[in-house]
Order: structure tokens, then C-alpha cells, then sequence
């Protein structure tokens, strides 16, 4: 009994984290927004918020900082400081990662939260203590860790912020491909795990500003040290005989990083858009005087020709852009499309951790995740008889368009049935069908390769039910390739 509990207890984590980030919400409730009423839509100090080159504060999310992580669940209450518009909220947080993944198992954190809102300034701090669970409960090295937060918002209106925060965190490798509730479902139900992932110790700062409900920027500056993390077996609810892909090893070392984030928000609503442009991007420039290059063949070893070496005096700068423009076509039918393109753009060759992909639920369905379909391999960029599963992914630069048309199938759809629509309060979750169809194309390449004329693409077709999306998809460049169906728990883009 104990057993079915908790893993009834970790689904259901996995699912309301998924669910609460779909949830609709209006995009007018920004961080700078009224200190009366709950004090965490002033400043928000995100949870374990696995921060990488490829997520970015935006006016819809800068308050979210970290793609919607929040404090999680606070015990305490709010304490009003002499008026109605000074209020003080302290307590412990208990919350998870909000992942389940073959590195960390299933990530606890625990800790204190302060959030003080004044007229003028509001300041939020948490310190929370990491304990991993992929290879039992321990508190020592690897297996535990710690992410400390401060941020403060102020000047007219708040739009004006500046963080500092101190971590020892493992970070997914490519999150901007798949969310991390929908990567934690299909680890912790199947054992299949659509990340990779590396160590991140250090410290970061960060000056925002959002210029106003549309756009903002952010500037940040870090010191932190990379490693390598070791796959682990932690248990699944099925396929329980099967095992885990290994974790590549990345380049290791301490490295110092800038990066400029900017966004630019106009959808009407941000997780259920029907209108409007929605463009994030990002340049980093990162140096290291001493990092250890990890061998770009891992897998079997025997075909490894790189071993590791140090190369001194690293310097790189990439960019990573994401364009998307939603329209509502007719009263239920939209046609949006999306276009991601990111990678090198001068210095020495970019850190494994920084390599990019394609390929896969999260990008082109019709493609199996880490899968090679030719002699060469134009998704991850590995070399020839090189097993793309068990090694890292290659490609300096990325580019990838996606296509669909979504259409509303019935407004009450239950009602045919003379039965009420189904609705999940709490989560914010309506059954309304919505039929996809959809066309994805894209590629990687090297830097040592002139701008590709040749690209992979899938067709497919699916039905939205809001939380879940059940959807099949078609290779058509490899039409020997079998069809893929899966099941999403969010919007494709």
C-alpha cells in the first residue's frame, strides 16, 4: 500500500505541475502589478530553477523567472505591517523539483521562504536544501545540493529588478525541447528519458528590466563550475527489467558567463494563445582558463579518438532565438507557426553543454529521440557508426520550423453524451477536443559545414484535450521510418 501511495504521490506531482503551467491566466497580472493580495505576483524567487542558456525572462514570465517554477508549497501566513498595502509572508516551503529523472530520481526541496511588499520595493528570499533520490535518501555528495535565492523589484511600477543566487544543481542539457513535468512523466511511467543532464555549482547575479506589459531584458553575470553526472537506476512504474540510457559525460571546469535575454510578448493569453507574437532570445558569452574537453565518442569506447584534454582559454558566444505568431483564422480555427534557430557564433568551439539538436517528441515527432536514420546524421551531428542514444548530441547550430492548424471540434463536447464537461478546478482544466494538424522540418550541422539545403520533416495529426494531447506524427523524408504516436501534456509550442 505504501508503495502504490507513492507512486500515486509522484504522478500526481508531475501531472499538477504540468497542469498548473497550462492553467489560463491573464497575461495583464505582471510582478510589478498591486503588493495588495498575494505577495508572490510582486517578486517570485523560483524554485530549483535549473536556469540554462536557453530560458529567458519575458514579460509574461519574468515574474515567473524560471518558465513558471514558483515557491511551491508555502506553510506560513501573510502578515500585514500596520496597512493593507505592507505585508510580510513568511514560512517553510515543501516542494518538488518538478521533474523525475534517471540522474536525481525524484528531487526534494525543503527550506524557508521571506517575502516582503512595501509601495515601494518587494524583496523575496528562499534558501532551500536539495536531497536526490535516484540512488536512495543520502545527504552527502552528489546526492544532495542547495539553491539560494534573492530578488528585489522596485523603481516605478517595479519594473526594475536585481537577483543574486547561489546553487548546487543538476540542469537539464536542451530543456527549451521538452518540459520537465513532461520529461518526469515518461522517466518515472516508462523509463524513457528525453534529457540529458550536468552538474552546475556556483553563483550568478541578475539586473531586469520590463520595459513595459509587452517587452523585457536581462542582463546576468555568473561564475559556476560544470560536471559530469552519473546515471542512476531509480525505480519506474513500468518497464522496471529495462535500463536507463547512459548520461553523457560534458566538458568540466569552472566557467565565467554574460548573457543578454530579450523578449518580446504580444499573445493574448500566454498559455493558450489564440493571437499575437511571441519572439525570446538569447546571446551568451562564456570563458574558462581551464576546461576539460570530455570525448565527443563515449560510446563504445572503443571508437573513441578524443580523449579528454584541457583546453586553455575558452571563449565562445552562442545564440539561441525562438520565434512563434499565433492566429485565429476563423471563429475556431488558428493557424501558428514557430521557428527556432540557435548555436555558434564566434570564438573556440561551444562546451558539450551547450550543443544543440533535433529530434523527437519535443521538436520533430515523426523521428525517434536520439535515432539515426542515414549514414549521416544531420539531427545530432555524431559521427559515422556512432550510436546518437549513448553519446552527446554534436551540431554547433540548430534550425527547426514547425507549422499547424488547430481547429475546435465542439464547444461542449461531454454534452452529446448528456454529460457535464469535465472539469478539474484546481488544476484549471477543461475537455475541449481540438484537432492538429502539423508539419515540422529541421536540421543540425557543424560549424565545419556550409548552411544545409537539405532537412528532415514529418507530418502528423492530433487531438488537444487541454491537459493531455494525444497525437500521431510521420517521418516523410525517411518514409520507411515507422509512425510515432504519443501523448503530450501541454501545447506543442
Amino acid at each position: 500500500m505504501t508503495f502504490v501511495l507513492a507512486a500515486l504521490a509522484v504522478t500526481f506531482a508531475l501531472a499538477y505541475d504540468a497542469g498548473a503551467q497550462q492553467a489560463p491566466h491573464s497575461r495583464e497580472r505582471t510582478s510589478r502589478d498591486s503588493v495588495q493580495g498575494s505577495v508572490h505576483t510582486v517578486v517570485q524567487v523560483p524554485v530549483h530553477s535549473r536556469l540554462s542558456s536557453d530560458t529567458i525572462a519575458t514579460p509574461g514570465a519574468a515574474r515567473d523567472s524560471a518558465a513558471g517554477d514558483t515557491l511551491g508549497t508555502i506553510i506560513g501566513d501573510s502578515i500585514v505591517l500596520g496597512a493593507p498595502d505592507r505585508v510580510l509572508h513568511a514560512g517553510l516551503s515543501l516542494t518538488s523539483g518538478k521533474t523525475y529523472n534517471r540522474v536525481e530520481g525524484f528531487p526534494i526541496l525543503v527550506g524557508p521562504s521571506l517575502t516582503l511588499a512595501t509601495p515601494l520595493i518587494a524583496v523575496g528570499a528562499a534558501a532551500y536544501g536539495i536531497i536526490r533520490t535516484g540512488d536512495g535518501w543520502r545527504l552527502d555528495e552528489p546526492h544532495s545540493g542547495h539553491d539560494v535565492r534573492l530578488a528585489t523589484r522596485f523603481g516605478p511600477d517595479k519594473s526594475l529588478g536585481i537577483s543574486g543566487s547561489l546553487y548546487d544543481v543538476v540542469a537539464p542539457l536542451e530543456r527549451w525541447q521538452l518540459s520537465e513535468p513532461e520529461e518526469g512523466l515518461a522517466s518515472f511511467l516508462l523509463r524513457r528519458d528525453f534529457l540529458d543532464y550536468y552538474g552546475r555549482h556556483g553563483a550568478r547575479a541578475e539586473a531586469s528590466w520590463i520595459v513595459n506589459e509587452k517587452a523585457a531584458i536581462n542582463f546576468g553575470y555568473g561564475s559556476e563550475r560544470w560536471s559530469s553526472r552519473e546515471a542512476q537506476n531509480p525505480f519506474t512504474l513500468f518497464r522496471a527489467d529495462g535500463h536507463w540510457r547512459p548520461n553523457p559525460r560534458v566538458d568540466e571546469g569552472v566557467i565565467h558567463l554574460a548573457t543578454v535575454d530579450a523578449s518580446f510578448d504580444t499573445r493574448n493569453d500566454v498559455t493558450d494563445p489564440s493571437g499575437g507574437w511571441f519572439l525570446r532570445g538569447t546571446y551568451e558569452y562564456g570563458a574558462s582558463s581551464s576546461l576539460t574537453r570530455a570525448p565527443r565518442v563515449q560510446q563504445p569506447e572503443q571508437l573513441s579518438i578524443t580523449p579528454a584534454a584541457i583546453d586553455r582559454d575558452v571563449r565562445y558566444g552562442r545564440i539561441f532565438l525562438d520565434l512563434r505568431r499565433y492566429n485565429r483564422v476563423s471563429p475556431k480555427t488558428q493557424v501558428n507557426g514557430r521557428v527556432v534557430t540557435g548555436g555558434w557564433v564566434h570564438g573556440d568551439e561551444l562546451p558539450l553543454e551547450r550543443k544543440l539538436s533535433v529530434g523527437g517528441p519535443g521538436t520533430i515527432p515523426g523521428y525517434d529521440f536520439r535515432d539515426r536514420t542515414s549514414d549521416v546524421d544531420v539531427l545530432q551531428c555524431t559521427a559515422a557508426g556512432v550510436a546518437p542514444a549513448r553519446n552527446p548530441v554534436l551540431c554547433d547550430r540548430v534550425v527547426l520550423g514547425q507549422l499547424e492548424i488547430r481547429t475546435d471540434l465542439a464547444s461542449r463536447p461531454f454534452e452529446l453524451f448528456n454529460v457535464p464537461a469535465l472539469r478539474l478546478r484546481r488544476v484549471g482544466f477543461t475537455a475541449r477536443p481540438v484537432g492538429v494538424l502539423f508539419v515540422d522540418a529541421g536540421r543540425g550541422w557543424r560549424t565545419t559545414q556550409p548552411w544545409p539545403a537539405r532537412y528532415k520533416s514529418d507530418v502528423g495529426a492530433g487531438l488537444d484535450l487541454g491537459l493531455l494531447g494525444f497525437y500521431v506524427a510521420k517521418a516523410i523524408t525517411d518514409w520507411g521510418e515507422p509512425a510515432n504516436f504519443l501523448v503530450r501534456i501541454r501545447r506543442r509550442f
